[in-house]
C-alpha cells in the first residue's frame, strides 16, 4: 500500500465518518451534553471536507478546494465551540460567522487571482491556527479540576484533528514536489 494524498484522504473520510457516528450516538445517549451535537457537525463537516478534497483530484475545479478549506474552517469552529459549551463557556456565534465569511472571501479571492499555494497556505494557517489554540487553551485551563476525563477525550480529539491539518498539507507538498509518482 503506498501512503500518498489519495490514500491519507480515504482514511480521514474513513476516520471522521466513524467519529461522526460516535459522536452522533452519544448526543442521543447524553442529550443534556449538547457538547456531542456540535462535535458530531464538526466531523461531518471534516468528513464532507474530505470528501471534496478526494473529487478534487477528479474534477480539477478550484470550487472544491474552496468547500474543502470552508468546511474544514466551520468544523474547526464547531469543535472549539463543542469544548466551550464542555466546559460551560458561551458562544460567540455572530463573531464565528463573521470569521467564516471573512475566510470565505479572501480565500475565494485567492483562488480567483490564481495565487501559488505558499500565500494560500498561510492564509489556511492564518484562519486555522488560532480556532486550534483556542481549543486547546480550553482544554488546558484549569477552571474546574472535575472535569479531568473530559479534559482527557478532547486532548485526545484535538490531536486527531491537529494531525488532520497538518499531515494533508505535507503530503500535498511532496505531490507536488514530486510529479512523477
Amino acid at each position: 500500500m503506498r501512503f500518498d494524498v489519495a490514500t491519507f484522504t480515504s482514511l480521514c473520510l474513513i476516520t471522521f465518518l466513524c467519529c461522526a457516528l460516535i459522536a452522533t450516538v452519544l448526543s442521543r445517549m447524553f442529550a443534556q451534553v449538547g457538547t456531542f451535537r456540535l462535535w458530531a457537525a464538526a466531523f461531518y463537516l471534516l468528513a464532507a471536507a474530505s470528501a471534496c478534497f478526494a473529487l478534487r483530484s477528479a474534477w480539477h475545479t478550484d470550487f472544491l478546494l474552496f468547500a474543502t478549506a470552508a468546511f474544514a474552517l466551520q468544523s474547526r469552529i464547531l469543535i472549539w465551540a463543542g469544548t466551550r459549551a464542555l466546559f460551560g463557556v458561551p458562544m460567540a456565534w455572530r463573531t464565528a460567522f463573521i470569521v467564516t465569511c471573512a475566510f470565505c472571501v479572501l480565500y475565494g479571492g485567492a483562488l480567483l487571482l490564481e495565487l501559488p499555494m505558499l500565500p494560500r497556505a498561510v492564509l489556511l494557517a492564518l484562519f486555522f491556527a488560532p480556532y486550534r489554540a483556542a481549543t486547546l487553551h480550553e482544554v488546558c485551563r484549569r477552571r474546574r479540576p472535575h472535569l479531568g476525563m473530559a479534559r482527557t477525550v478532547v486532548a485526545i480529539g484535538a490531536t486527531i484533528v491537529t494531525l488532520g491539518a497538518i499531515v494533508p498539507l505535507t503530503l500535498v507538498l511532496l505531490d507536488h514536489a514530486n510529479p512523477h509518482c
